[in-house]
């Protein structure tokens, strides 16, 4: 009989933002039935015994066939019923691709401050997380019970 507590299970979710000069690369969902006609960042869920680094990398080269180097974390947000992990990549290398065009069907780079419409509304959350260098995002009802961070650590 098992009688530890019931535990919540949850997506992990890794997504990448990858800069060419000062334009972030997007791509256009399309044939998912999930936010299809919506840019967003290349990414999807962590599969089971892989890191969210891994998983970060792994959809680069599925999804545009860049080989990415060197990630930073950017933020960690809710994701439906899950987290979703945000990084930035560093290093990356080759010229990105539709590499699955059964899930996507355009690829552009713009400028954070002009995304196409429409776009997913975590990147823009994820940018401004990027730009106050702000590790968490929430909705604001729960950030709120967020304590300011430490400058002294």
């Amino acid at each position: 009989m098992n009688t530890a507590p019931d535990r919540d299970t949850f997506a992990i979710v890794a997504h990448t933002m990858i800069f060419r000069g000062a334009e972030l690369l997007l791509l256009r969902r399309a044939g998912t039935g999930f936010m299809d006609g919506h840019h967003t960042l290349p990414g999807g869920h962590r599969q089971n015994g892989e890191t969210v680094v891994d998983a970060a990398v792994r959809e680069c080269r599925e999804e545009l066939g860049i080989t990415v180097e060197a990630l930073r974390p950017v933020v960690v947000m809710p994701y439906r019923e899950g987290a979703n992990f945000v990084f930035e990549a560093l290093d990356w290398h080759g010229e990105p691709i539709i590499a699955e065009p059964e899930k996507c069907d355009a690829l552009a780079f713009a400028a954070p401050r002009a995304l196409p419409v429409p776009t997913a509304p975590f990147v823009a959350r994820a940018l401004r997380c990027r730009q106050r260098a702000e590790w968490y995002e929430e909705k604001p009802s729960a950030a709120a019970r967020l304590a300011p961070a430490r400058k002294d650590v």
